[in-house]
């Protein structure tokens, strides 16, 4: 391995040194936090935003998502399909469209990334996950009293949000802890020898976060639209929508019957009855009588 390769620049260490104790308002970590916060808030609650706050104007990740494919889903022709105007799809259809428009979406990922200087990129991405464990060990505590940096009035804020039924900080936390560790497994399969350091930046700024962030929520929306597809039938396919704007766009009344699938069936223990599955599980002990370690 090149020695030089394996070293941290300069920069790189000034901006861990810099970044890693005190945030300030000038962090693009910080502004990251509220640009999502603030977005995810307007959509989700009617009330005014601090100034602080309310200067990050952005849609919420989820709307960001839905933009996303909608984009992919036109620049793949899909729209031009007028579904299901002209015809309706069947799952494995439906299924085939979210798998084209993943594969687009993580390609659009990786291209960005590409652009950048992958050793820099990990440590800011470790820096954004401290933060985000700060302000999940401090939720709904009384740890932070004062505000020593923006961060605490960021925690402190959550917490005056704690109660509210439109808007549980824990879900914001959740999704950006989602998209953080898809961007961390994406970076560490970064071949070392594509990067043209001459051509890549180092950081990002909380714009070009959050575009990142946008892509990779889409990649968990179209997930759980996969997820979804068993427990739709032919009349609730037919109500389906591609649209440039909204991207796909499920019935209401679908997701709230697989939330509550997953309400009824939590405490279940799933019984799998296939007669396939029993003759694996046959074979699978005799494999281990057979093969016991010594």
């Amino acid at each position: 391995m090149d020695n030089k390769s394996s070293e941290l620049d300069i920069e790189t260490v000034d901006y861990a040194l810099r970044t890693g104790g005190i945030i300030d308002s000038n962090s693009e970590i910080f502004k990251f936090l509220v640009t999502v916060f603030s977005g995810t808030v307007r959509e989700n609650m009617q009330i005014e935003l601090p100034d602080l706050f309310a200067k990050f104007k952005r849609p919420s990740l989820q709307t960001k998502g839905n933009r996303n494919i909608g984009q992919s889903l036109a620049s793949q022709h899909f729209l031009e399909l007028d579904i299901p105007g002209t015809f309706t799809l069947t799952n494995s259809g439906i299924r085939q469209i979210i798998d084209y428009v993943k594969q687009d979406i993580i390609q659009k990922i990786r291209s960005r990334l590409s652009l950048y200087n992958r050793d820099s990129l990990v440590i800011q991405m470790i820096l954004l996950a401290s933060v985000l464990s700060k302000i999940t060990v401090c939720m709904d505590t009384d740890f932070i009293q004062t505000e020593n940096d923006v961060i605490d009035s960021l925690i402190i804020h959550f917490n005056r949000l704690k109660s509210h039924i439109f808007f549980d900080p824990r879900v914001y936390l959740g999704e950006l802890k989602s998209c953080l560790e898809f961007v961390v497994n994406e970076l560490l399969t970064i071949e070392k020898a594509k990067e043209n350091h001459s051509q890549t930046k180092n950081f990002m700024d909380f714009r070009e976060l959050f575009e990142l962030f946008g892509l990779c929520f889409s990649i968990f929306q179209l997930e759980s639209y996969s997820d979804i597809l068993p427990f739709m039938n032919t009349a609730e396919r037919e109500d389906i929508s591609f649209t440039e704007e909204f991207g796909i766009k499920f019935p209401s009344r679908v997701f709230e019957q697989f939330t509550k699938y997953l309400v009824d069936t939590r405490d279940e223990i799933v019984v799998i009855g296939d007669k396939k599955i029993d003759i694996i599980m046959e074979y699978l002990k005799k494999v281990k009588k057979y093969h016991r370690p010594y």
